[in-house]
């Protein structure tokens, strides 16, 4: 709690509050426009069209899809007047189009497959019987119907192209929901802050009746009753489900939710008085919820569901929210991606993924808190809906929700912690580590603590017409303001009198204005970075330290926010200070500054192992650095400057492991067979959230190095290309590899190879990318210096280029392009097999061996088309990884390959060698969350040829020979396999 004395010109008495003149009018205060008509209710008849399903027209629709045919008739609150307009929100417009700028993990929680829009036409408008006109208007194609003077009702029909797509709406696996395209939604102008933009809009909560909702198939089917055996056959074990009203049934809502597909399993229960429905998809396993299984794959989503509902339905009855009796919760699970859970107003969706990570108790809360803030949400849009204006019943009733499961959270007494507080002490592992500081992870706002709903897209039909923010915001920024037991008295005065304003409540409550705060953030949220500037101490003449630390804030308009800092004085206790925000005392929110700073004193004993901004991670900053022409964009993590001195990591980040298991099987000697595993251990160290330069270590074996080891560092430059990498980098590094004898050079010794590296790298995932490039240039040179007392030390240069280039075709739909050369110099010495380029092996031509082509310079061209065969898959091993996708790799490539003792020949007719082949892939997921990749090769050689002279030598017979075999035609099989555990390029 802080205090904000210059935004309190006069004190609220609780019961009488002092008059005050009438404020000019705000975004907040805005009327409605007299041009704009009022809906009071909607009537709406469905029928619906299932995938495979042949309409009255004659066409089939396609399997994976569905269409809707609706008529809505909307009626007024009073006869229209000349000149007025009905507007209506499109919600499948939203859908148009697949969500932009978002990496492939985030991409794939969206859209399922080849992305398919959502559309909606309206067919006809009419009132009274008479031929309305309509258009699209804005960036959103609101649909604007001219009424005629006395119109009394307006009757429009259309048809929803219900896409292949993640809900809330679309169809996958045949689940289907149409959530706010069940029909244009009435709305009405968005009010709010001062900084909401103006043409945002609400949806109005108005009474609906959904008089008829069918398969169009099985017209003379009522969803709900007993189908006839005729009936059951026509509609394949398919149900549709219809949920009309509010929790509160007096209550308006702003839509009804709609689904249907395959059987749901049916768990009801009653409750105080309240009926829960839970639709889920797998039946209940044997032991259930408290009781279950930590390994069982299927977990018990219905106990864990009707558990959270009943605790959150007592809780709403102790702070005087309880629904009325009769009253029905229904909780739907579905193919939801985006969120574990979504609240609508009429239902709940539940991912099916709900509790697929392992479940313990302490990791699957993440879960289980999402379905409480999704149930809570509910409930409070039940007591709220229709109170105030729409846009302060949405933020209202937010609010409200959260404070009801943060209370639902401690009655259940789970630890207030996120992934961060979790798994702080575990980011030496590379998948924890990128888990928690790029966000590339299913479900990934579940797991962090923040005082702002995070939204990629906002897609929920509650949210995508306006910018105000959810009720997550409003509740975090008043707990600031506020103490709990003031924070308590605001919540049971809502409870108490919800048909009061909670602007005056809140002051009421807190004795000061607030009008400054409603102004400021019932809008977009501010482009805001803070930094520690400065931290100066010194030792006073009775041993005590004194500090001054300096924070500045920089932000896109003005701003007052209460901030916190963490002072951990080495050796003793722990200091906490808060600065309220304000950068000029008394003056108004337009007028206080944008950049601002703020100096904490404090006295310490000891001194301070460390400063901390905003530990309780509730700021949401965007970095406002200054940029240069090589620093172009957002390239700076902002929060990197909000910890004095900057933490410094060291992380392993992988295991490789390349298989070339053909090589492997068919070797005849131990050093063969090792020779054909290569692997690594990658490490890395920085600052914690440094983008500037990292330091990377790695061990590793290959087929010519018993053990070897290199550190470089790495610059970086340029935009970000995501959360934790930014796309311009250069390498500087040095390896050191004891080399072995058992492979085609007969000499080993010490090699020692210094690199220098340029790489420009925009894809914005590296485990299975979907666009983007990766441009490189490098130059090394090696220095092979002999142990055994020879002298004849080896030294070459080597310089390579090359270009990866994946070109989206559609989601899952990559072609993955390469071209890349090397050449290799001599410098005054010879050269040995392992100094040359390497045509063959992984990573190569993999359809040939990795000892078969050999020359000073190599140059290759590869072609792959990636695609995914088998999505949404929920395989559980053990509850800890989680097969999500298969997918396949049809590949091919070509290489043009030197001679060995020279350039000779390089391009000529016989330096050219092919491959073909498939490869199998499957994505992972540690623990639920972290992504992983395996994949499988199978490449067939193309221009294989015997009798290749090579430094003396003749390939492949040389082979042999070093084997001890007479046969080398064993060890050359007609087909490679490969398993690598990264992409190839």
């Amino acid at each position: 709690m802080v205090s904000l004395g210059a935004f309190a010109p006069r004190t609220v008495a609780a019961a009488e509050p002092e008059p005050e003149p009438e404020p000019e009018p705000v975004a907040s205060a805005r009327p409605k426009p007299a041009s704009e008509a009022e809906v009071a209710r909607v009537r709406v008849e469905l029928s619906v069209w299932r995938g495979g399903d042949r309409t009255d027209e004659g066409e089939r629709i396609p399997r994976r899809r569905a269409q809707v045919d609706g008529r809505a008739t909307y009626e007024l609150v009073r006869p229209a007047v000349a000149g007025q307009r009905l507007i209506l929100l499109d919600y499948a417009e939203l859908l148009r189009d697949e969500p932009h700028e978002l990496d492939e993990i985030a991409l794939s929680t969206y859209v399922a497959g080849v992305s398919e829009r959502a559309r909606m036409t309206v067919e006809a408008a009419q009132a009274d019987g008479r031929a309305l006109a309509s258009t699209r208007a804005g960036g959103r194609r609101d649909i604007v119907i001219e009424l005629p003077a006395g119109a009394t009702e307006v009757q429009v029909d259309y048809r929803v192209e219900v896409p292949h797509r993640y809900w809330p709406l679309g169809c996958v696996w045949r689940r289907c929901s149409l959530s706010g395209a069940v029909a244009p939604l009435p709305s009405e102008r968005a009010r709010g802050g001062i900084w909401l933009p103006a043409d945002g809009r609400v949806v109005t909560p108005v009474e609906w009746v959904v008089e008829r909702a069918r398969f169009a198939a099985v017209p003379d089917w009522t969803p709900g009753t007993a189908p006839t055996p005729e009936q059951d056959r026509a509609l394949a074990g398919q149900e549709l489900v219809v949920t009309r009203e509010s929790i509160n049934t007096r209550a308006p809502i702003a839509y009804p939710s709609v689904f249907w597909g395959p059987r749901w399993q049916h768990s009801e229960r009653w409750h105080r008085g309240v009926h829960l429905r839970i639709l889920h998809i797998n039946r209940r396993p044997g032991a259930q919820y408290p009781n279950e299984n930590i390994l069982n794959p299927i977990r018990d989503v219905a106990g864990h569901v009707t558990s959270i509902a009943t605790d959150a339905i007592d809780l709403a009855g102790v702070i005087g929210i309880e629904p009325p009796p009769d009253a029905e919760l229904t909780v739907v699970q579905g193919p939801l991606r985006s969120d574990v859970s979504m609240f609508h107003p009429s239902a709940v969706m539940v991912s099916d993924q709900y509790l697929e990570l392992l479940g313990t108790k302490r990791l699957a809360k993440f879960h289980d808190i999402q379905v409480a803030r999704s149930i809570c949400d509910l409930l409070s849009y039940g007591q709220f809906a229709g109170r105030h204006d729409p846009s302060t019943d949405l933020w209202l009733s937010g609010s409200f929700g959260v404070a009801l499961a943060t209370l639902w959270q401690r009655a259940r007494e789970l630890r207030d912690e996120y992934a961060v507080d979790l798994l702080a002490s575990l980011t030496f592992i590379p998948s924890i580590d990128s888990f928690l500081y790029t966000g590339q992870a299913a479900f990934s706002s579940a797991y962090f603590r923040g005082s702002e709903d995070q939204w990629p897209v906002r897609n929920h039909p509650l949210f995508f017409a306006h910018e105000l923010p959810s009720g997550r915001r409003i509740h975090e920024k008043l707990s600031d303001l506020l103490t709990e037991r003031e924070m308590a008295e605001f919540y049971a005065t809502m409870a108490d009198s919800p048909d009061s304003d909670p602007q005056i409540v809140a002051e009421q409550v807190w004795g000061r204005e607030l009008g400054w705060f409603f102004d400021q953030w019932l809008g977009p949220y501010p482009k805001v970075d803070y930094a520690i500037t400065d931290l100066r101490s010194t030792r006073r003449e009775d041993g005590r330290w004194h500090h001054e630390i300096t924070v500045t804030r920089d932000s896109d308009r003005p701003l007052v926010e209460p901030i916190q800092i963490y002072v951990d004085e080495r050796g003793g206790q722990d200091h906490y200070l808060v600065w309220n925000g304000e950068a000029e005392p008394g003056a108004a929110l337009l007028d206080q500054p944008s950049k601002a700073q703020h100096v904490f004193v404090l006295d310490t004993e000891r001194k301070l192992r460390a400063v901390r901004l905003d530990p309780r991670s509730r700021l949401v900053e965007t970095s406002r650095i200054p940029v240069d022409r090589l620093n172009r964009g957002d390239n700076n993590d902002p929060l990197f400057n909000n910890r004095k001195p900057a933490k410094a990591r060291f992380i392993y980040t992988g295991i490789g492991l390349n298989v070339a298991a053909s090589e492997l099987a068919t070797a005849k000697t131990a050093q063969a067979r090792i020779n054909a595993i290569t692997a690594f251990f990658a490490f890395e160290s920085s600052l914690r959230r440094d983008l500037r330069r990292t330091g990377s270590f790695l061990v590793f074996t290959d087929p010519e190095t018993n053990v070897g080891g290199s550190a470089g560092i790495n610059f970086y430059f340029g935009e970000k290309r995501n959360r934790q990498r930014r796309r311009l980098r250069l390498r500087m590094s040095t390896s050191v590899a004891w080399l072995n004898t058992g492979g085609l050079d007969a000499a080993g010794g010490l090699r020692i190879i210094q690199s220098t590296r340029l790489s420009h790298d925009t894809r914005k995932f590296g485990l299975w990318p979907e666009r983007g490039h990766l441009i490189s240039a490098g130059i090394s040179s090696a220095q092979t210096l002999r142990l055994d007392g020879e002298t004849d030390h080896r030294y070459a240069l080597d310089l390579d280029l090359g270009w990866a280039q994946l070109w989206r075709v559609a989601h899952h739909h990559v072609i993955a392009s390469l071209i890349e050369a090397s050449v290799v110099v001599p410098l005054a010495s010879e050269l040995e097999f392992r100094s040359l380029n390497r045509g063959g092996g992984i990573g190569r031509l993999s359809g040939f061996t990795s000892n078969e082509l050999f020359g000073r310079g190599v140059a290759r061209a590869a072609l792959e088309y990636r695609h995914v065969i088998l999505d949404d898959l929920r395989l559980p091993l053990f509850n800890l990884i989680f097969v999500r996708t298969l997918s396949g790799a049809l590949f091919g490539g070509v290489a043009s390959v030197s001679g060995c003792d020279s350039y000779a020949g390089w391009f000529g007719a016989q330096s050219w060698y092919g491959q073909v082949g498939y490869g199998l892939a499957a994505r992972l997921q540690w623990f639920g969350v972290v992504p992983q990749f395996i994949r499988v090769d199978a490449a067939v050689p193309l221009g294989r040829r015997r009798g290749v002279a090579c430094l003396g030598e003749t390939l492949p017979e040389y082979l042999g020979e070093v084997q001890g075999i007479e046969d080398v035609g064993r060890l050359l099989p007609p087909f490679n396999i490969n398993v690598t555990f990264n992409q190839p390029f």
